[in-house]
């Protein structure tokens, strides 16, 4: 996950990560910042990046196991079956962003892009009229992006998932949604999470891959994801 600032600053951080680093949410900085490099370069030096990692120690994902030593200790932001796990997660996010912000946006991933999107919704809840003042950031790049939890059933026994047949839409922002129409470990994470942003203020692009960040092995894939995240980035910087 990452966030940033145009001048942008972005949070951005990946799902599961070598150690050892002392902050406490997102991916393996190193394997995110290696598969957004392509769209880094290509959104240009005006922007930003703060890396946050996460802290629970978590199998290698598959998508980047040939890219990193067997020895190497990978972890993840939180424990999916555990309501208590994600609640700390997002506690230590929001900290996070309130001590070292503020950013513009977030740029995240899979669980990564759960977690963030579950911290906006909660800000959300909790402000009048369901709509901050100052909301954490003006817009949001998600990449496969999981389902958000809904932040008033922590820390009961169970998550519940975020949809919006039963939710609408709760993500008020305008947000970049890039997903692969191969992606056959989650399928449902980006449609889903995408459904319940605002409409008029989100931006999908679906390219040929699976569960994974356009790079060099997407080359086609980059510009178009480029392209979506300016859109969201003009839309943030318009509605300011």
């Amino acid at each position: 996950m990452s966030t940033w600032s145009s001048n942008f600053r972005c949070v951005t951080g990946p799902k599961s990560y070598a150690a050892p680093r002392p902050l406490t949410f997102l991916r393996h900085i190193k394997v995110f910042e290696m598969q957004t490099a392509a769209l880094r370069y290509e959104l240009g030096d005006h922007h930003t990046y703060d890396f946050i990692e996460g802290s629970i120690p978590h199998p290698t994902a598959p998508e980047i196991e040939d890219l990193f030593p067997g020895d190497e200790e990978f972890f993840t932001y939180f424990d999916a079956t555990s309501s208590l796990s994600c609640r700390t997660a997002l506690d230590d996010l929001e900290a996070y962003i309130t001590a070292e912000g503020p950013f513009d946006a977030v740029m995240a991933f899979s669980q990564g892009a759960s977690l963030a999107a579950t911290l906006m919704v909660r800000q959300l809840q909790r402000e009048p009229a369901n709509r901050p003042v100052q909301p954490f950031f003006k817009c949001a790049v998600f990449f496969s992006g999981g389902i958000p939890a809904d932040p008033a059933t922590l820390p009961g026994e169970e998550l519940r998932p975020l949809d919006y047949a039963t939710d609408g839409e709760v993500i008020h922002v305008p947000t970049a949604h890039i997903y692969g129409s191969n992606d056959q470990q989650y399928p449902t994470f980006g449609p889903v999470l995408s459904k319940l942003c605002d409409a008029k203020m989100r931006t999908v692009f679906v390219h040929e891959g699976g569960h994974e960040v356009p790079g060099t092995r997407l080359k086609d894939a980059v510009s178009g994801a480029v392209n979506a995240i300016r859109k969201a980035v003009d839309m943030a910087l318009t509605v300011q």
